[in-house]
């Protein structure tokens, strides 16, 4: 039994799947820096080394987060581009606008018949 998978060009359903990743490194960037930083104002004695680390800490927190927030926006962009390529796609071979997502979010499996019966 044959089986063909139809991919698109552009798929939707898997364009979010590294995000659960990217949230996890974020989450442990953030908690790692938390954890040192706290470590450091009560524990750590106060030195210039001490004050360099924790101020160093504290801005790869707020470059972490930045980066996540504009990389989300960056990414919802490149989305939006190509739901909007895919629709002028569709409608310049004359389909309807609404084929370009549908068609965009599925992937269509087929089954050939076993051999020796008629399609």
């Amino acid at each position: 039994m044959a089986r063909r998978t139809r991919t698109p060009a552009v798929t939707f359903a898997t364009a979010d799947f590294e995000w659960w990743r990217r949230r996890i490194a974020i989450a442990g960037v953030l908690i790692f820096c938390a954890l040192v930083v706290g470590y450091l104002t009560i524990w750590g004695n106060d030195t210039i080394l001490h004050r360099d680390i924790a101020n160093g800490l504290i801005l790869l927190a707020g470059s972490t987060l930045g980066s996540y927030v504009f990389g989300a926006v960056w990414d919802d962009g490149n989305k939006r581009k190509a739901i909007v390529d895919a629709t002028d796609i569709a409608v310049s071979a004359g389909l309807p606008p609404d084929a370009a997502i549908t068609t965009a979010t599925t992937t269509v499996t087929t089954t050939a018949p076993p051999d020796g019966e008629a399609a």
